[in-house]
């Protein structure tokens, strides 16, 4: 039996990751939403954050698009929302994350023009927002979070699942390992 106390307890807590998730929130023409961080302004992100004590990932992912869009995604558009996982990501420890890190990002539809004026932002965490292409926000990113993100985005137009992970530190290889199909790993 797993004693529950012990894995969550204070002197182990410190060195465990959250679970992360995120959203990808795309405009009619099907570009990327992504957000300025206000702590590091060379920073782009999609809507993501972290799962909550009782919340499902899933769940977390819509939440953490209410915290930082501003808009309810489940409520303004049910019938696009359907749970649609695009990728999970694993990441290993290294010297700034001390523990192995994992999330889940789904998709969160598309915003109309009218839902797109309605995003408010906490300036605490972003400054402001964007819709880019996937090849434009190579301009906006670090070589290392573009290619993920276009992991994702390839996944999310495949409606194939993506698995990525990412090698440990001292592994030799220098790519990431990511599948979501046959065809796909083929361009990873």
């Amino acid at each position: 039996m797993i004693d529950f106390d012990v894995l969550t307890g204070p002197a182990l807590r410190e060195g465990i990751e959250r679970i992360g998730v995120g959203v990808v929130a795309r405009d009619a023409s099907g570009r990327v939403i992504g957000m300025r961080s206000t702590v590091d302004p060379d920073v782009w992100d999609m809507p993501d954050g972290t799962v909550e004590h009782g919340e499902s990932p899933f769940d977390a992912a819509l939440r953490e698009a209410r915290e930082e869009l501003g808009l309810d995604l489940a409520a303004e558009n049910p019938q696009a929302l359907q749970r649609r996982l695009v990728a999970v990501i694993h990441t290993q420890a290294d010297a700034d994350h001390p523990v192995p890190a994992a999330g889940y990002v789904f998709d969160g539809g598309t915003l109309t023009a009218e839902q797109q004026a309605r995003i408010r932002l906490d300036p605490a965490e972003h400054t402001e927002f964007r819709f880019e292409t996937t090849h434009d926000w190579r301009h906006h990113m670090t070589p290392t979070r573009y290619q993920r993100l276009r992991q994702v985005l390839r996944a999310h137009r495949s409606g194939v699942p993506l698995y990525w992970s990412a090698p440990p530190p001292t592994a030799t290889t220098s790519r990431s390992s990511c599948s979501s199909s046959p065809t796909a790993r083929a361009g990873c």
